[in-house]
C-alpha cells in the first residue's frame, strides 16, 4: 500500500516484481506450400524459338516528303528549287572597288538590286556601266525610262550600244511589270544562257495610272505606289529565280512624315522593294574632283546596306567625271591601294614593280598624265593589277 507521503507528492510507490514465472506460448509451425511441377515429356528443356525479323528498309524522309508534297504542287517540290536558289552568275559593275564591296564581283543574277542616292549622285551612271557589261557578255537590256530624261549621248559616250538596247517609257507603274515579266519569259525561253538586265529608272518617277488620271489628289488612297509594288513584286521575283536575269531599281531618298516626327527613307515605294531586294547600294557624294579651280567631277562612296549574297556593309569609293562616266583607272588604282599593292601620299603613287618580284626602283607617278605614262611604258601594268585583284578576293575573271 502507498504511504501518506507518497500520496501527498502525487506519486505512487513502485510495486515490487512478482516472482511468478511467465508461461511460454507455443507458436504453431506453418507448413510450406508444396508446388506441383508438371513433368515435361522431353527431359531436356529448350528455349522458346526466336521469331524471324524482316529486313529493315532505309526510310528516306526527304524523298517521302517530296513525293507527298509533289501531289499538292508538282511544279514547286522537286530538285528545281535548289537550282532556283543557286546564283547563276554576276554582272560586273566595271568599278573594281564596287565589285569588291558587293562581294561577288558584280551585280548578282536572278536577284532584284536597288541603287539609291541623292540627285546627281551617279545612280544612272552605275546602271549604264552595268548595261555595257551585259552587252559585252552578249546579253540584252530593257531600260524603262520613267523619268523621260535619259541622255542618250551620255550613254553612248560610256560605250552603250543604243541599237542593241530596248528603251521604253510605259505609262504608269502598273504597265511596267507586264513588260518586265514578258521580257523575262521570252529571254529565258529563247536564250537562257545569256544575261538580261532590266533597269527601272526611277521608282520615284513611276507613278500609278490613278495618279495620272485623277485631277483631285485628295481622292487618292494612301500609298498607291507601295500597293502596286507589294502586289506585283512577289510574282516578278519568283519569275527571275534561277535565271540569268538581273532587275535593277533606281531610287532616291524621300522624307516620310509621321505625326510630329519625320525620317528619311532611302528606298521609295513602301517596304516591299526593300524586302524583296537582295542587294541595296546607297551612294553618297564624298567630295569633288578639281582641275585647277574648276570642278570636273565628284567623288562617290558606295555603301552596301543590304546584301543577301555576300557580307554586307562594305564600302567602295570611286570618282565620276561629269560627261564621261566613272574613272575606271582611278578606281583600279584605289583598289590597288586597298590591297596594299601600292601607296598614295600627297598626290603621288608609289608601286613596286613587277608585282610578283619587284626589281629596281619602284614606279612613281602623279596625276592623270603620270599614270598614262606608266601604262604606256608598261602595257601589262593595269591588266596584271586587275588579275591580282580578282585572284585575291576570288572574284570571277
Amino acid at each position: 500500500m502507498a504511504t501518506a507521503a507518497t500520496i501527498a507528492a502525487g506519486k505512487t510507490a513502485a510495486t515490487p516484481k512478482s516472482p511468478i514465472p511467465q508461461k511460454s506460448v507455443a507458436v504453431p509451425k506453418v507448413a510450406k506450400p508444396v508446388v506441383a511441377v508438371a513433368k515435361s515429356h522431353n527431359p531436356i528443356s529448350k528455349a522458346p524459338p526466336v521469331p524471324k525479323v524482316k529486313a529493315v528498309v532505309a526510310f528516306n524522309l526527304t524523298d517521302h516528303l517530296a513525293d507527298e508534297l509533289s501531289k499538292l504542287s508538282p511544279t514547286d517540290v522537286s530538285t528545281s528549287p535548289k537550282l532556283r536558289v543557286k546564283l547563276p552568275g554576276v554582272i560586273p559593275s566595271r568599278v573594281p572597288t564596287l565589285d569588291a564591296a558587293l562581294g561577288r564581283g558584280g551585280w548578282p543574277m536572278a536577284r532584284l538590286v536597288i541603287v539609291t542616292g541623292p540627285e546627281g549622285g551617279g545612280k544612272t551612271t552605275i546602271a549604264l556601266h552595268a548595261c555595257l557589261s551585259v552587252q559585252e557578255m552578249g546579253g540584252k537590256i530593257v531600260y524603262l525610262d520613267q523619268e523621260h530624261k535619259l541622255d542618250l549621248d551620255y550613254a553612248k559616250s560610256i560605250g552603250v550600244n543604243l541599237d542593241d538596247m530596248l528603251l521604253s517609257q510605259p505609262f504608269g507603274l502598273e504597265n511596267c511589270f507586264p513588260l518586265m515579266e514578258s521580257a523575262v519569259k521570252i529571254m529565258t525561253a529563247k536564250a537562257p544562257d545569256k544575261p538580261l538586265l532590266i533597269v527601272l529608272d526611277s521608282m520615284n518617277a513611276a507613278r500609278t495610272i490613278a495618279e495620272f488620271e485623277e485631277e483631285d489628289p485628295t481622292k487618292l488612297f494612301v500609298g498607291p505606289q507601295a500597293r502596286v509594288m507589294s502586289s506585283k513584286l512577289p510574282k516578278l521575283v519568283r519569275a527571275i529565280a534561277g535565271t540569268k536575269v538581273t532587275i535593277m531599281f533606281i531610287s532616291q531618298p524621300r522624307t516620310s512624315m509621321g505625326g510630329t516626327a519625320s525620317w528619311t527613307e532611302l528606298v521609295a515605294c513602301g517596304k516591299a522593294p526593300k524586302m524583296y531586294a537582295a542587294v541595296i547600294v546607297s551612294l553618297e557624294r564624298d567630295g569633288f574632283l578639281k582641275r585647277g579651280d574648276t570642278d570636273i567631277g565628284s567623288k562617290v562612296k558606295a555603301k552596301v546596306i543590304k546584301n543577301q549574297v555576300a557580307p554586307p556593309f562594305k564600302v567602295g569609293k570611286f570618282s565620276m567625271v561629269w560627261g564621261q562616266g566613272i574613272d575606271l583607272v582611278d578606281a583600279q588604282l584605289q583598289r590597288g591601294c586597298d590591297l596594299g599593292m601600292m601607296s598614295y601620299s600627297k598626290g603621288i603613287y608609289e608601286c613596286p614593280y613587277p608585282f610578283d618580284a619587284p626589281t629596281g626602283e619602284p614606279l612613281k607617278w602623279q596625276g592623270t598624265k603620270g599614270i598614262q605614262r606608266i601604262m604606256k611604258d608598261h602595257p601589262e601594268f593595269m591588266a596584271r593589277l586587275i588579275e591580282i585583284d580578282r585572284e585575291t578576293y576570288k572574284l570571277p575573271p
